[in-house]
């Protein structure tokens, strides 16, 4: 499902994502290019903490605030693809993802380019 760039705002996200928690044919979900705030990350992790079958997320070019939704991706079975990119992540980002690491080893693909992690974060991955 490819819902990049539609100027989602946090409001427009959590319906979204509320609709597909028991959602079980959609695989991968691009929300990139959006104005996803700390509400909408919040509504994409109960997605994530719902939904068993999502693969593929890409939230490039948002404001996504990883820590608040770190625990739902580790409690996560099917998410394999995580894209990042331009999130103005910062340390704390960084340190809550090396966490996730070390409980999910199954990610595929991991995109955090144009970020602002860190030398201190990027050895910790």
């Amino acid at each position: 499902l490819d819902l990049a760039n539609n100027f989602m705002t946090d409001e427009r996200v959590i319906t979204l994502t509320k609709t597909l928690e028991d959602n079980h044919s959609v695989l991968h979900l691009n929300l990139a290019r959006n104005h996803i705030h700390t509400k909408g990350t919040i509504g994409i992790g109960k997605l994530l903490s719902r939904n068993s079958t999502l693969v593929s997320l890409n939230l490039d070019e948002n404001f996504i605030h990883l820590k608040a939704i770190s625990e739902d991706i580790k409690a996560n079975v099917s998410l394999l693809r995580l894209s990042l990119v331009r999130n103005n992540l910062e340390k704390s980002d960084g340190f809550a993802l090396a966490e996730i690491l070390t409980v999910k080893r199954n990610f595929e693909y991991l995109n955090l380019f144009w970020n602002k992690l860190g030398s201190e974060v990027v050895v910790d991955l």
